[in-house]
């Protein structure tokens, strides 16, 4: 099957699906799903200890919802969403961190390829910019679809037969515009459009190179952009697992069922892989940079941290105490709600942040007995019950009022 796949390349028939492990690599280094979730959770946790002075306040509470999340009991997309109820559009602006200029070797040998004529079209579930940025600094003319209205015309073309720059298709947005991006629950499950799937019809004739891509959606949704549907209709496939983890996981032995005697895989760094496919090809590829580095990485956690300093400290309350209590820790979410409502943030006092703040402080005093007399940590008499109650009477006359 290597034979077909330096084939096809000959023929300029190979599609590249690009997943997350890209760029992972170093220098850019960027975090897989679960470590951004991670890492957006330590940024919102940073704002809010500085924000009422309080150091490793939520260091505990923290941890045991990142230990759930290390055991895959607490989804990526779950958080995203409730994220994202809590402070709308601005969730998305947190994704914007992954928007570095570091490319790793594995972008460098895409581009490579493309500027070798290899490759037909480049599909890719990452936010980032990276492959553009090999792209255009290897000369390759391409044009990148992330919404409905580029896959419609990008569809069109590939319908036409129309020549035109290299596609490059992302098929979850990308990070130059923050609504595009696709992360929530309900996103996912709402699925992608049919100008994606009818732009991506066009190209399953393709030989398809699968790399960093771990077929993990296909596990939950076994639909996930007809990869498996229309795996029949392709040339064929090539899938390179990590050699630090090379057993395929379900989503992969799905994919490789569908594709029977035209599925091939090799354990290769991305990297090698690249380069093996050039030398067979004879296209010259670029010289590997043998940093070490992790500067991408150190950009995205200044962008996290910048972001996150400009949320309000009420919606930072409102997203921490919504994961923590979808994480089963509800009593610490009542004490970050109860702490911003009656003590820490009396300059945002009428602000719509704050006013959801009250909402959910109230809702939560009712759903967790709060209405009733609840001691301290000490075990002393409280308050916070009446807080709680009181809470949803100052909502009057707002649009929370109910």
């Amino acid at each position: 099957m290597g034979d077909r796949l330096d084939e096809f390349a000959g023929q300029g028939r190979i599609l590249i699906f690009a997943g997350a492990g890209v760029s992972a690599g170093k220098p850019s280094s960027l975090p897989g799903w679960y470590r951004l979730n991670e890492q957006i959770m330590f940024a919102l946790r940073m704002r809010l200890e500085a924000g009422v002075e309080r150091e490793r306040w939520l260091a505990e509470v923290v941890s045991s919802v990142d230990s759930l999340r290390k055991t895959r009991h607490f989804p990526p997309d779950y958080q995203a969403q409730l994220t994202e109820e809590m402070c709308g559009e601005r969730y998305f602006r947190a994704l914007q961190a992954l928007d570095v200029d570091i490319v790793n070797n594995g972008h460098r040998g895409i581009a490579a390829l493309a500027a070798g004529g290899a490759v037909s079209a480049i599909v890719t579930t990452n936010f980032d910019r990276l492959i553009e940025h090999a792209l255009e600094q290897r000369g390759v003319a391409f044009e990148a679809a992330f919404d409905d209205q580029a896959y419609e015309r990008l569809g069109q073309q590939l319908a036409a037969g129309i020549a035109g720059p290299l596609p490059v298709i992302k098929i979850h947005g990308c990070v130059s515009a923050h609504k595009s991006m696709i992360d929530t629950l309900k996103q996912r499950k709402l699925g992608r459009s049919r100008a994606l799937h009818n732009c991506l019809d066009r190209l399953f004739g393709e030989y398809w190179l699968y790399l960093g891509f771990s077929a993990e959606d296909l596990e939950t949704d076994q639909n996930y952009l007809g990869l498996i549907e229309h795996s029949a209709h392709s040339a064929g496939a090539t899938y390179v697992r990590y050699p630090g983890n090379p057993v395929l996981s379900d989503g992969a032995e799905k994919l490789k069922k569908a594709y029977g005697e035209r599925w091939a895989d090799d354990v290769l760094e991305i990297d090698e892989q690249l380069w093996k496919l050039c030398a067979s090809l004879g296209i010259e590829a670029p010289s590997k940079s043998d940093d070490g580095g992790a500067q991408g990485a150190a950009q995205v956690e200044e962008g996290l941290a910048k972001w996150a300093s400009g949320l309000s400290l009420a919606a930072t309350g409102l997203c921490l105490a919504a994961i923590l209590e979808a994480a089963g820790e509800t009593e610490a979410a009542a004490r970050v709600l109860d702490r911003l409502v009656r003590k820490g943030i009396y300059n945002e006092r009428g602000t719509r942040d704050f006013q959801a703040l009250q909402l959910h402080y109230g809702r939560l005093g009712a759903g967790f007995g709060r209405f009733a007399n609840v001691p301290d940590r000490n075990g002393l008499a409280a308050n916070a019950s009446v807080e709680a109650e009181q809470s949803l009477m100052r909502l009057k006359d707002t649009e929370y009022e109910f």
